[in-house]
């Protein structure tokens, strides 16, 4: 989908619009917030694709305005009020920060578009931050302290929607150590049966 324009009329289409009009009457206990984009719209898909509502938000096309001459199309105004009361919902499950972000979005699939070219632009800046991080080395950190640090880094990547595998993870973890663990890190590498992050974990304790 294409991000458009706010003050652009939504497409007219002749295919009628749903038959009973949908209320929200709670906004989602979880606030939209910049961090928390995947899990709360998890949560927003689940409900509107449970009402047949997903058409409001990946397609601007309604229903024709008017039938015959000047007589309105009871459909275009079934479609109107049920695209506005989702976008309420919608805004009202937004934290205030994001609700500066909105401003002047008249339509469903506005804001949604809108959303998903913010957090994808949003969540690659945090990815390219965070795999920085990833290339820290131990330097005067404990061993348990840097194992720690790379695991909050590596979770934060995973929900992001980053694949971080274990083998990943485990490169992280070497490359960060001094030369003091090159033995260990030797031991590691030429052993034939692969090991778990868990034995890279215990491992180094040893050594310290």
């Amino acid at each position: 989908m294409s991000s458009s324009s706010s003050s652009t009329s939504a497409p007219t289409v002749s295919s009628p619009s749903p038959v009973q009009l949908h209320t929200f009457p709670t906004a989602l206990s979880l606030k939209l917030t910049d961090d928390n984009f995947l899990v709360w719209s998890q949560q927003v898909l689940a409900q509107v694709e449970g009402l047949n509502l997903l058409s409001f938000l990946e397609s601007p096309l309604t229903p024709s305005r008017f039938l015959f001459g000047t007589t309105v199309n009871p459909a275009f105004l079934l479609h109107k009020q049920q695209d506005n009361l989702l976008v309420a919902w919608l805004l009202a499950s937004m934290s205030p920060s994001m609700l500066t972000q909105m401003v002047g979005l008249r339509f469903a699939y506005l804001t949604w578009d809108k959303l998903n070219v913010y957090y994808a632009s949003h969540t690659r800046a945090k990815i390219r931050k965070l795999k920085l991080l990833l290339k820290t080395p131990k330097r005067d950190r404990s061993i348990s302290t840097y194992l720690l640090d790379i695991k909050k880094v590596v979770d934060s990547l995973a929900a992001t929607g980053s694949a971080i595998t274990a083998e990943d993870h485990i490169d992280a973890v070497l490359d960060g150590l001094p030369e003091e663990y090159d033995a260990f890190i030797t031991s590691i590498t030429s052993q034939l049966d692969p090991y778990t992050i868990e034995d890279i974990e215990s491992l180094p304790f040893a050594q310290e």
